[in-house]
């Protein structure tokens, strides 16, 4: 088990729940922790999920609707040293989340940056810049490595209208992505 906490916020969410759920499925015995935070969802969303989501620790919490509002009030509720926000069609792999702890705690760092990695309907790669690729080019970044504070700082500045953090993001380190090494 790692030492992570897992906020799935729904509202509504019944179209992508059965994808989502399946590739919860692989990797979310290893979480200590499960808070599910519903806005008020009126398609079966919390149902679907009780009964097709199963952990030891789970908890089901109701919030007004708004995403980072309803993150936020989930976040509250994790108690374990890692956190990773599976909002509703995100999807990763047993690797990939373990790949993500194991860097954070390789490098001592309270947070990990990843580059989310899209894919359109039929499941071809959508090519997307982030901040991260600039982080990345800048920097001539190949494997995992903290970022100085004041790298951070100034990627921060530079990406003032953009978001540098994700679902599971930090100022402390950066790790591109999980299924390349980088620095």
């Amino acid at each position: 088990m790692l030492p992570l906490g897992v906020v799935i916020p729904t509202r509504n969410s019944m179209p992508y729940l059965p994808r989502h759920v399946d590739g919860l499925r692989p990797w979310l015995d290893l979480a200590q922790e499960l808070v599910i935070v519903d806005s008020f969802s009126s398609d079966g969303t919390v149902e679907y999920l009780r009964q097709h989501l199963k952990h030891s620790r789970v908890t089901y919490l109701t919030h007004p609707p708004g995403l980072y509002a309803s993150w936020n009030h989930g976040i509250r509720q994790i108690t374990a040293k890692y956190l990773f926000i599976a909002t509703t069609g995100d999807v990763i792999s047993r690797a990939g989340i373990t790949h993500l702890v194991e860097t954070a705690e390789a490098l001592d760092c309270e947070v990990v940056i990843s580059k989310p990695e899209f894919q359109d309907q039929r499941g071809r790669a959508v090519d997307i810049t982030w901040p991260i690729d600039d982080v990345i080019v800048s920097l001539g970044i190949r494997a995992p490595r903290r970022l100085h504070k004041l790298e951070a700082l100034v990627f921060a500045a530079v990406h003032s209208s953009e978001a540098l953090l994700g679902s599971w993001g930090s100022t402390d380190c950066g790790l591109p992505r999980t299924d390349i090494p980088s620095s």
